[in-house]
């Protein structure tokens, strides 16, 4: 009677098959990765630094944010986040608006009074060397597309949020 399972030459060849599968693989796989290093580095890095800010700064006003007032510029260069101040809050009482103008992307955020009056607050620019920046609004999202640029080098950045309030 054969005892069940693989033989030693079967598993021998096993192991060759998968040691030139993962040497053919390898240079492949090390190519792949110089490439998209090199891609990155080409990036000059506070580009990557603002991308990054806008994009935080951008979803954390949109997932607080209500969709109650949610306004976009015709244009798209700005967009004004109304949201509540606290989880006790009865209405609307806060604000902050992300805009685009003269190479800056700013964010401004202050009170919402009882009859819709702003009153800033706070005023910041989140990035500079801003070449483009358009914000929309699918349904209960919003996105912001965001481009930056530093001499000839140019990066895109997008990101997207659900707003969390009706």
């Amino acid at each position: 009677m054969v005892a069940p399972g693989f033989s030693l030459v079967e598993m021998m060849a096993c192991t060759a098959i998968l040691l030139i599968a993962t040497l053919a693989a390898t240079p492949a796989i090390v190519g792949a990765g110089r490439s998209w290093q090199n891609t990155y580095d080409s990036v000059p890095a506070h580009l990557v630094r603002a991308g990054r800010e806008a994009r935080l700064v951008f979803q954390t006003a949109a997932r607080r944010a209500s969709l109650e007032n949610l306004t976009i510029a015709p244009d798209g260069h700005w967009i004004e986040l109304p949201y509540y101040d606290s989880p006790d809050s009865d209405r609307v009482d806060r604000y902050a608006r992300l805009s685009w103008d003269h190479g800056r992307l700013t964010v401004r955020e202050g009170q919402i009074g009882e009859h819709g009056a702003r009153e800033m607050r706070d005023e910041r620019t989140i990035c500079e060397n801003v070449s483009d920046c358009v914000f929309t609004r699918s349904a209960k999202s919003v996105q912001m597309k965001l481009t930056l640029t530093a001499g000839a080098t140019q990066m895109t950045r997008v990101a997207a949020a659900m707003t969390n309030n009706q």
